[in-house]
């Protein structure tokens, strides 16, 4: 009997035993996690408020705005159906009497965390934002609202991509649709290149194609956009595009030229909504 009591007092004091390390446990996390939440704050506020109002590359992004968000709406506009999910954006249709089809890009400002990705979005913003390139066969952007939690890009809605809209085509596409879709994409090329951006993504995935709409496409994704003002500018050195669709040069060689890059992809999309040949043979290069 006293050594069945022995045992059970023993028994008890692990079991308080351990219940003092569960507590001592949870609230080390706790202390983690309210140390996590602080430096993520101050990561937040270093990204989005002190480089912007500080880095003249970055004065695109807007000073913080006051306008209501919800989980169903930001401001006046309704977050409708998700349209996509990109690595840190969702992205969400919307529509309002004045506009009935709208996009909604909304950026998860504690999933993008690099100095790299902060560039994008205001290159993004500035670019669509110049009124020397809008045009119909180019994306418009109506407004940018900064809030705590996210940047809201609403624009315009357009078609599906060309991946989505004509899916894989085994010999291609008609020459009938070809012609029209390759001439209203140069012209709208053609918006950026007199008023001396790149764009340096040109790809299907970049591409909306509306058969409805008389200009049949519309350019998005601005994110690697480059305004080159002077013949010095065009000469860029940063690695960028998607594989099957960026010049050689960009891999080959120290630098190359961003107009003549987007050529290059214009040929590619070409290739491929014709013949459906994913990427240039290496043996041309």
């Amino acid at each position: 009997m006293d050594s069945f009591k022995i045992q059970a007092e023993d028994a008890i004091q692990k079991a308080q035993h351990l219940e003092l390390e569960q507590e001592q446990f949870f609230g080390d996390v706790q202390e983690m996690k309210a140390q996590y939440d602080k430096l993520a704050e101050n990561h937040r506020k270093l990204m989005w408020e002190y480089l912007p109002a500080r880095d003249p590359s970055l004065r695109a992004i807007p000073r913080m705005s006051t306008q209501t968000e919800t989980p169903t709406a930001i401001g006046k506009y309704p977050l409708e159906q998700v349209m996509g999910y990109g690595q840190y954006a969702v992205v969400y249709s919307s529509s309002t009497p004045e506009h009935p089809r709208l996009a909604i890009k909304a950026i998860d400002k504690l999933k993008l965390v690099d100095l790299v990705s902060l560039h994008r979005i205001s290159s993004e913003i500035s670019s669509l934002s110049d009124p020397a390139i809008k045009h119909p066969g180019i994306l418009d952007l109506l407004e940018v609202i900064h809030t705590n939690k996210h940047i809201y890009l609403i624009t315009e809605r357009g078609g599906k991509d060309l991946f989505e809209f004509f899916g894989s085509p085994v010999e291609g596409l008609a020459e009938t649709t070809i012609r029209p879709l390759m001439l209203h994409l140069a012209q709208a090329v053609d918006v950026l290149h007199r008023n001396n951006y790149c764009h340096r993504d040109l790809k299907p995935e970049n591409i909306l194609y509306a058969p409805g709409d008389p200009h049949l496409v519309k350019l998005i994704d601005f994110g690697l956009c480059t305004k080159a003002v002077t013949e010095k500018d065009r000469v860029l050195h940063d690695f960028c595009g998607s594989p099957g669709f960026f010049a050689p040069e960009i891999l080959l060689q120290d630098s190359y030229d961003g107009l003549k890059a987007d050529v290059w992809s214009i040929g590619c999309v070409l290739l491929e909504v014709s013949s459906a040949i994913r990427e240039v043979p290496s043996a041309l290069f």
